[in-house]
Parts: structure tokens; sequence; C-alpha cells
């Protein structure tokens, strides 16, 4: 919780500089200037915006499949996951396993952030984010820790946002109905996960 509350101090901090020292001067929105041409990420597929930035996020999938399967780090992550009493039974130090998860977690977060501004809107605006993070974990835990699921879970909600704009568009389908689906999704996963934990604590 508390690091969660944490969130809205880094979103505050970030408005009152781009609000601020770092506003582009002469703009009216909240926004730092442009970044310099040669600082772009560049396009994969012009005229599209898919740009470099898929292959890196592709590339930190493959890396974390990798680690979580084949790492002694991986397992005991994994086994923390599952089974925190049992983890810690064993001579795990679960301090150590989730402060080391937790600033992955970050360096990954911030690294997503830097793609979007230097592949996307080539500047950072205040409030750019419509709640990625919290995608993010509806995300991971739809993919249960496989990296295969992670990249089938992201396509599947990127697939859903990018249709709800269409459908918003050309029909009068709500776009509110996404954001339905979406929740519905991560409150199944939830669900699944919990029943699975639940079992597995009855088991041991």
């Amino acid at each position: 919780m508390t690091t969660l509350m944490l969130n809205f101090i880094a979103i505050d901090l970030t408005s009152w500089l781009v609000d601020g020292p770092l506003l582009a001067r002469g703009s009216a929105n909240s926004a730092t200037p442009q970044i310099a041409a040669a600082a772009e990420l560049p396009r994969l597929l012009p005229p599209t915006t898919l740009n470099l930035g898929f292959l890196i996020s592709l590339t930190l999938v493959i890396a974390y499949g990798g680690w979580s399967r084949f790492s002694p780090g991986g397992f005991e992550s994994r086994l923390v996951g599952l089974n925190p009493r049992f983890s810690r039974a064993v001579g795990i130090e679960l301090p150590r396993v989730v402060l080391g998860a937790m600033i992955a977690s970050g360096v990954v977060g911030g690294l997503a952030g830097g793609i979007h501004t230097l592949g996307l809107v080539h500047r950072f605006v205040a409030g750019f984010s419509p709640g990625y993070g919290f995608t993010g974990v509806a995300i991971a835990l739809l993919a249960r820790n496989s990296a295969v699921g992670v990249a089938v879970a992201a396509v599947l909600f990127g697939g859903l946002s990018s249709a709800g704009a269409n459908i918003q568009l050309f029909s009068n389908v709500p776009i509110e109905i996404v954001e339905i689906l979406q929740g519905a999704v991560m409150i199944f996963a939830v669900a699944q996960l919990s029943f699975g934990r639940a079992r597995l604590r009855a088991e041991t």
C-alpha cells in the first residue's frame, strides 16, 4: 500500500516539474520541449508508429523468460510468489527477493516510459498515462509468470484498447465497454490465482 501511494508523489512531482522549470517555452500544455531528432527511436515500418521500442520490449520478454526459467533468482522469485511461508521455511530471504523484484520492476517501468517518450510523443507530457501501470499488473496476473503469457496478454490488452477507440468512432458502442472487459479479465485472473494459492497451501 505504501509503495502504491508513492505513485501519487511521483506523479505530482513530475507534474510540478513539467509545469514549471521544464515547461516548453510558449506552450500552453504541460509538456517539455521536443527532444532532438537524433534521440528519437527509429521507426521500423514507416509511416506507422512501430519503432525500435517494440524490439526492445520483445528482447526484455525473452530475457525475462530465460531468467525466470533457468536462473536461481528466477526460481526463488516464482517460489516466493507461490508460497511465501514455504519459501521462508527453506531459507529464502523474502525481503531480498521482494526488494529485488520491486527494483527490477521499476527499471522496466522506467524503460517503458522512456520508449513511449522517445518513440511516440518525443517529449514528456504530464498525465500521459491513462493507467498503463495498472494494465501491466493485469497483464502480469493473466500471464502467470510466463514470458509467452506476458506477450499474449499484452497484445490482447493492446488490441482491446485500440479496438475500443475505433469502435467508439464508427459505432454507438461506448469505449467504457473495453474497460469493463479488461476489468472482468483481471477479476477472473485474480480469482483463479487466489484459488490456486489456497489449494497449494492446503496441499502443503
